[in-house]
């Protein structure tokens, strides 16, 4: 199902109030390098498969697909997919019926009858029939009712040529040994390897740390903001003596500091009996 990229951004706004389709990102990833056939050793494990979609059939709350998986020795094996609450796919899984699917998914429980098993895989990652889609490692989005998981990476591959600026200094990304935010954006959608994925989302973490602190740092500094300090007369006139010169100069710079407006740390130094209290 193709899935306009305005849509899906109306609805990641709507539900996860994310703005931009790249910062939806992954909740994990799977790894797949190659074809297995099903087997009882298999049980509980992630693999990719493959067989023919011989039938597909629509129930109130999940579609059921099932496939016949040939093998060497002239019987054939049964598996029966199952995804919940998807039954909007049922028409694009319709037009796949006799041709060849792959799965990517746990191993469920199975069957014997003579000579014919029978699997189960039970809410898939991923089934497709183009291979090339779910070889490598393959970025895993939380479900978004409406959207299937290519038509998320479809929306998320049109936005990864465009350009972003940059937001962390140079000399912090080299002093961190992180990646830039383009390349990073990169890696967290479409990675080679697993390694690629990781230095991605250290960059991710990364800015939102930087953010966090500047954040609160300006959060500091408008909490440690001062009224500015107004003095309506000079003090010096009540004093039954006049000041000295260093007295006057000292009031007069800590009364224009305070004035101000922000914190000072004022450090006043004089001999014992030199008049430091007034």
């Amino acid at each position: 199902m193709a899935v306009r990229k305005e849509t899906l951004e109306q609805a990641l706004l709507r539900t996860k109030g994310i703005h931009d389709v790249l910062d939806y990102f992954p909740r994990k990833y799977h790894s797949f390098h190659k074809i297995v056939s099903p087997s009882g050793e298999q049980i509980g494990q992630t693999c990719l498969f493959s067989g023919y979609l011989q039938r597909v059939v629509r129930y109130p709350d999940k579609l059921s697909l099932r496939v016949r998986i040939q093998k060497t020795d002239g019987f054939a094996d049964l598996m029966f997919v199952t995804l919940f609450h998807r039954q909007w796919e049922f028409s694009s899984f319709l037009k796949l019926e006799g041709e060849t699917v792959y799965i990517a998914g746990k191993l469920g429980c199975f069957l014997t009858d003579k000579n014919v098993q029978f699997f189960s895989v039970s809410s898939p990652i991923m089934v497709t029939d183009k291979v090339e889609e779910i070889l490598g490692v393959t970025p895993v989005y939380r479900n978004i009712r409406g959207f299937q998981q290519k038509g998320i990476r479809e929306a998320i591959k049109e936005d990864l040529g465009k350009q972003r600026a940059e937001i962390i200094p140079e000399y912090l990304l080299k002093k961190r040994r992180l990646c830039g935010r383009n390349q990073a954006y990169q890696w967290i959608h479409a990675p080679e390897n697993l390694a690629q994925a990781r230095c991605g989302l250290q960059y991710v973490v990364y800015e939102d740390l930087l953010y966090f602190g500047i954040r609160l740092e300006m959060e500091a500094r408008e909490k440690t903001d001062v009224s500015p300090f107004i003095i309506s007369k000079s003090p010096l006139p009540q004093l039954p003596y006049a000041g000295t010169k260093d007295q006057k100069g000292a009031i007069e710079w800590i009364t224009d500091t305070l004035a101000e407006g922000q914190r000072a740390d004022v450090l006043l130094q004089g001999a014992v009996g030199c008049g430091n209290s007034v």
